[in-house]
């Protein structure tokens, strides 16, 4: 997310962790690493491209070195929109198996066609009404990661744009999985609000089976 390196994402980890996930796990810090400055993370351009650059370059060369072995993709907020923009620059050959945006900062009409056609299995995008001061104020005044000023598709899910092509329809069908926030996720310290994706009991109970087995439907 847009604090960078965190409780928040060390509780992922922990989520992680606790649900006997085998792989390696590595935290992505695309800051400053200067807490203060998250207005300058959400918004910069210049910041965002270093970012997206180095993160695709990471996957290129794992994928390289490691072939075949599984790579799945977990971000939170302004996390889930660097993912999103680096999967669009990852050569043809390079795909990621699973992908899990949780309340994206992410314009609802961002073309997603692009990322869709680097992964592999699914790409899960949790969403809420409910994150309304970070995801609905917070975005309509501060702007998303791809510069628009609106309410997110982590608020209020993400819908195809006017111009997609029948492929992009496709795409969308096939791999794009959208899941509210619902009452059955408030016994696993997930309330709907912004930080509540990040719970480690939420992340073990809902997320982890996500990245651990192979999708069903």
């Amino acid at each position: 997310g847009i604090e960078g390196q965190s409780f928040l994402n060390h509780n992922v980890v922990r989520g992680l962790d606790a649900a006997g996930y085998c792989g390696a796990i590595r935290i992505f810090d695309w800051t400053t690493r200067l807490y203060p400055l998250f207005l300058v993370h959400l918004r910069s351009r210049m910041l965002h491209r270093r970012a997206i650059r180095k993160l695709r370059q990471q996957i290129v060369d794992y994928c390289r070195d490691y072939p075949g072995r599984p790579i799945s993709l977990i971000g939170h907020s302004g996390g889930a929109g660097i993912i999103s923009l680096a999967l669009r620059e990852l050569p043809d050959d390079c795909q990621v198996d699973q992908v899990v945006l949780l309340a994206a900062a992410l314009s609802p009409g961002f073309n997603l066609a692009a990322s869709l056609k680097h992964v592999k299995h699914r790409l899960w995008s949790f969403y809420s009404p409910y994150d309304i001061a970070f995801l609905a104020v917070g975005t309509v005044v501060c702007g998303t990661i791809d510069g628009k000023w609106t309410v997110s598709g982590g608020n209020c899910g993400f819908h195809l744009p006017d111009d997609v092509t029948d492929e992009d329809r496709a795409l969308y069908a096939e791999r794009l999985r959208q899941v509210r926030f619902q009452s059955d996720m408030v016994p696993s310290y997930n309330l709907g609000e912004h930080l509540g994706w990040t719970s480690c009991v939420f992340v073990a109970e809902w997320i982890a089976p996500l990245v651990n087995s192979p999708p069903q439907g």
